[in-house]
Formats: C-alpha cells, structure tokens, sequence
C-alpha cells in the first residue's frame, strides 16, 4: 500500500509542478488538461495497488495480473497489420509485463487465460478505453 501513495504522491507533485512551471513561465494554463491529468493521478492509486496485488497467488491475483497486460495488449494488437511504433510498444509492453508478473508455471497459465478474455472484452468494446481515456485527445 505504501507503493501506491508513493506513486500517488509522485503523480500529483509532478503534475502540480509541471502546470505551475507552464503558467509562470509561459503564461498557459489549460485547465481541461490540468483536470483531465487530476484523474490520471487519482486512479494511479488503485491501480498501482493493483498491480502491486498482482505479484500474490491464487485467482484475484492473476486477474489484477492480467488487468493491464490486457489492455496493453488490445491496445497494441493493431500493431500486427499496422506497424504503429505506438501499438509495437503496447504490444511489446504487455509481453514484458507477463513475463515479469507471473510467478510460476500456474500462475503464467492463470494470467494467460485472464488476459485473453481481458483482451477479448476490451477489442469487443473497443469504444471503452477512449471514452475513459478521451479527455487527453481533445
């Protein structure tokens, strides 16, 4: 738990540094990204606890597991016909990520199965991220 305020503590000090620098200096406060960031460091929270929970045993933990490899993966499964280097490091990310989370053999098959059905959802309902992320693309 300590890790996750850490990080929440980090995202919020950069964030409140980074706009102050950009008013003072350069006299632009753009407000909609300011709150939009807000919310990137507020979820930071949980979800860096999750993450964190993803190194235990058992179900619970293969699926916080296979919560970000999942969307790392529907995110960067169009680098197969597109070669976006965006969609390559998503792709190349979720990779990394399964090797470093899963801990034994079992757990690699648990976390395997959950990201495929993680992957799955997300590419049926691939309007999901960018409604929840579309604030940063305005």
């Amino acid at each position: 738990m300590a890790g996750a305020v850490h990080v929440f503590v980090y995202f919020v000090g950069m964030l409140i540094s980074y706009y102050i620098f950009s008013m003072k200096l350069f006299k632009f406060f753009p407000i909609h990204y300011f709150i939009g960031w807000g919310l990137v460091a507020i979820a930071s929270l949980p979800f860096s606890y999750i993450v964190w929970f993803s190194r235990k045993e058992g179900w619970v933990a293969s699926l916080s597991a296979a919560l970000p490899i999942g969307i790392l993966a529907s995110e960067g499964y169009s680098f197969l016909y597109t070669f976006s280097p965006y969609s390559g490091f998503n792709l190349f990310a979720a990779i990394i990520l399964f090797f470093i989370l899963a801990k034994n053999k079992s757990q690699y098959i648990k976390v395997f199965i959950l990201t495929i059905l993680v992957s799955v959802l997300l590419l049926s309902k691939s309007y999901l991220l960018s409604y929840i992320m579309g604030f940063l693309f305005k």
